[in-house]
């Protein structure tokens, strides 16, 4: 790497390796190669610039804490270098903040990546660090973008052979069987439509998010909206009792019903299944100080695992026994979906335990 060269005007012989209004002393412990960091012009700073800092700082610190018999002496000529320096300094912060935002703003606090790094032009090394990280960043884009769509490709491709299976099934119960073999075939088809289940909801997020892209938003009344939900889960499941406490006035909001009744659900099929018998599920809609509404849904049981709570909402965990989980077909995706629609409505979504280990509460806050 080329070092840039400055020349100090105005000194002559010997004294060219002292700095003006230095004592011979103090210059003397400045390296004599820092006469080589200075120059009439920059020339290729790019270049320069890592071998420059790496000369002139340690020298720099030295001249700092030497006291200068009077400010005349300090000649403005040895003003430019400490000019330059400061300027390169500041521009190479810049640089390094102006990236660290860019990738700070570029993934969300669920590892998702929405946004991007601009890539520049520059020819040092931030950018080429910038290059790299912009390039890095895209490949991560179309590799998330690819696990993402990989659930809707799969159910759409294990839907043929499921419906072969279940169309065999049917006409093998059509013939004569031999003793014995009906329970066989009876299983067989209970494990068949296990499966079409497992196949419907792994394609739910998907379906959800595509339909999320081309929905129009619009102003509703989302204490109606759940008092709506509340209704259809007292018939759907008779032997809970479901409390609701809302607003009696309108709590408008902005956004899409049909996904904002889809998080409901997922909330009050959730508690359904993990309140205890006899035990009720309260839904709570109240409005917000700053705007906006809170849906809440409170169930009694076990208390939320600590190792569980930061993956609460992704995709694909579930906190069910694996006998609960087969026989219900979860795949943990329902609090995944309702991670989803409040981000799309610009809310938040959390869970916490109720006081003296009396449940779980789950807030949905929609702005």
């Amino acid at each position: 790497m080329r070092l840039a060269r400055f020349n100090i005007q105005g000194m002559a012989g010997a004294d060219k390796r002292y700095f003006v209004g230095m004592p011979s002393p103090a210059a003397a412990a400045v390296p004599a190669a820092t006469v080589y960091a200075f120059s009439d012009g920059l020339h290729d700073y790019r270049a320069a610039l890592p071998a420059l800092l790496m000369v002139l700082i340690p020298a720099l610190l030295m001249v700092s804490t030497i006291r200068f018999r009077s400010f005349k002496t300090f000649d403005l000529r040895m003003r430019r270098p400490y000019t330059i320096l400061l300027f390169f300094a500041s521009r190479l912060a810049s640089r390094v903040r102006r990236l660290h935002r860019q990738a700070e703003a570029a993934i969300d606090q669920q590892g998702r990546i929405t946004g991007a790094i601009k890539a520049t032009d520059e020819g040092d090394e931030i950018g080429d660090l910038t290059r790299t990280m912009s390039a890095v960043m895209e490949r991560l884009r179309g590799y998330n973008a690819h696990l993402e769509a990989m659930a809707g490709r799969l159910s759409h491709e294990l839907r043929t052979p499921v419906a072969v299976v279940r169309s065999s099934l049917d006409n093998l119960k059509a013939q004569p069987l031999p003793p014995g073999s009906s329970v066989y075939v009876e299983r067989a088809g209970e494990g068949v439509d296990r499966l079409s289940r497992l196949i419907s909801r792994l394609s739910e997020g998907t379906r959800l998010e595509r339909m999320l892209e081309s929905a129009e938003r619009e102003r509703f009344d989302v204490a109606a909206l759940v008092a709506g939900c509340v209704e259809g889960y007292r018939l759907a499941y008779p032997a809970r009792r479901f409390d609701l406490e809302r607003p009696p006035e309108p709590l408008w909001v902005e956004g899409v019903p049909d996904a904002v009744e889809q998080l409901v659900d997922k909330l009050a099929e959730n508690a359904n299944d993990f309140a205890p018998a006899g035990s009720p599920v309260k839904v709570q809609v109240e409005p917000l100080g700053k705007g906006g509404a809170r849906i809440a849904v409170e169930n009694a049981g076990p208390p939320l695992p600590e190792a569980a709570r930061a993956r609460l909402f992704d995709s694909m965990v579930s906190l069910r026994e694996p006998q609960a989980r087969g026989q219900g077909a979860h795949l943990g995706l329902g609090l995944y979906i309702v991670r989803i629609v409040a981000e799309f409505h610009r809310g938040s979504v959390r869970a916490v335990d109720l006081p003296a280990g009396g449940g779980v509460r789950f807030e949905v806050e929609l702005p």
